[in-house]
């Protein structure tokens, strides 16, 4: 590396190591039968350099050929455009979440568990074909640039996921599934009963009227909805003026209702961290407040591009540049119970799967798509399951709209997301 550092310095106006190590268990059964268990590591430096504004990018996954990389990095210069961008200094004040932990993960139990987890649906439904998915691990990463910071970290990882499908009486495949996710080995057992539970409500047929009608969207549902409108809150689609929100920002355009926070700071989330993947400081902060278009999420790139204050949210692996990305994401509850939801709808669908919403037009906010997984209920209890429907509307106009959100959230993903209700959808059945 020594060097690699001393081409750089003689050969560029500023340059930028970005180091990465993981290591991952990934485990796995298909069609309740044990499938594969495998180790898998990577390792590898990716440097980028600029000279008059232009940048230069080049990885390897050989430490010992990092001056190489750096030359290469160097002769790539004249096929960039000019970026000014300006490299973070040594931060003050870092604020260090929880990120890893020294896992000891036994595979023989692992596949114990795994195969209880089976065992305990297919007691339920003997018909059931159940995937389960369990990945282990830990990484490092390590940020050198040429304004003095040299900055390290380490994380680890742990996930389950369980997915079951069945063929109904009428013919119907329903997949059910649900996930957990930590730095650290969490038990996951419990979602069996969950997911029985929703192949018991699935089993009974109801039928609802077409029309407009009151939708609740359970947190996996409403995770993959609201990501239509994150897509529009990052520095790309604002320099581009490809997002509706471009120019928007202080704007109220939402419910009150509606507060997103990004926070990179949580403890225990493989999400987390203390610095982005560019050295800038990470921080909280509600992107949309009450309604209101606070900021974006940006990197260094684009931040210089807007004329705005980066916001720590750079994303990469040592073989890709940087961009945009979302950390862990925030949607704040409300204060009545699932069951209060279903109470104020009095009669409506709850929505838990669907197909085609990546179809969408993500920047007029039009959605369309049909609903894989969705219940018919009244201020009750659910009714039974509905298909052969699709839902449709506007996303935007409906977050502007009447709208309640859960007490009760799940994380699923990198979102913590409650349940909501939206008082009026067009359902075509």
């Amino acid at each position: 590396m020594i060097s690699a550092e001393k081409y750089l310095k003689a050969n560029t106006d500023w340059y930028e190591f970005y180091f990465e190590e993981s290591e991952s268990f990934p485990i796995s059964f298909a069609n309740n039968r044990f499938y594969s268990m495998s180790e898998k590591f990577s390792s590898g430096c990716g440097i980028r350099v600029s000279v008059d504004g232009r940048i230069g990018f080049s990885f390897s996954n050989n430490k010992d050929k990092l001056l190489e990389t750096a030359q290469t990095a160097v002769s790539l210069l004249k096929f960039s455009e000019i970026q000014q961008i300006t490299l973070p200094e040594i931060p003050h004040n870092i604020i260090e979440p929880i990120t890893y932990v020294e896992n000891n993960i036994s595979t023989d139990l692992e596949i114990s568990s795994a195969e209880n987890t089976i065992s305990l649906i297919t007691s339920e439904f003997n018909d059931a074909l159940s995937d389960v998915r369990i990945n282990s691990g830990k990484g490092s990463r390590r940020i050198i640039n040429s304004k003095g910071l040299d900055f390290s970290s380490k994380y680890s990882f742990y996930s389950a996921s369980v997915s079951t499908e069945r063929i109904l009486d009428d013919k119907s495949r329903i997949s059910v599934w649900d996930s957990v996710s930590s730095i650290k080995k969490e038990n996951y057992e419990h979602l069996c009963s969950e997911i029985i539970q929703v192949h018991k409500l699935s089993q009974i047929s109801a039928k609802v009227n077409p029309g407009k009608v009151p939708v609740i969207f359970t947190p996996h549902a409403f995770s993959s909805l609201i990501s239509i409108l994150l897509n529009q809150l990052s520095g790309g689609s604002h320099y581009k003026k490809i997002s509706p929100f471009t120019g928007k920002i202080g704007e109220k355009l939402f419910s009150d209702n509606l507060t997103i926070t990004d926070n990179p700071l949580l403890d225990n989330s493989y999400h987390s961290f203390a610095l982005d993947d560019e050295g800038v400081t990470a921080r909280q902060k509600d992107i949309i407040s009450s309604g209101v278009i606070n900021e974006i999420i940006t990197d260094l790139k684009y931040s210089s591009l807007l004329g705005i204050k980066p916001s720590g949210n750079s994303s990469r692996s040592y073989s890709s540049l940087p961009s945009p990305s979302f950390s862990n994401v925030i949607i704040k509850p409300g204060t009545l119970s699932l069951s209060d939801l279903m109470k104020t709808a009095k009669n409506g669908i709850l929505v838990d799967q669907m197909i085609g919403l990546g179809q969408s037009n993500t920047i007029t906010g039009d959605f369309s798509c049909n609903l894989s997984l969705a219940f018919s209920f009244n201020e009750n209890e659910i009714q039974g399951r509905i298909k052969d429907c699709m839902i449709s509307g506007n996303l935007y106009q409906l977050l502007n709209s009447e709208i309640v959100f859960s007490s009760e959230t799940k994380q699923t993903g990198n979102f913590n997301c409650p349940y909501v209700l939206f008082s009026s959808i067009d359902l075509s059945a």
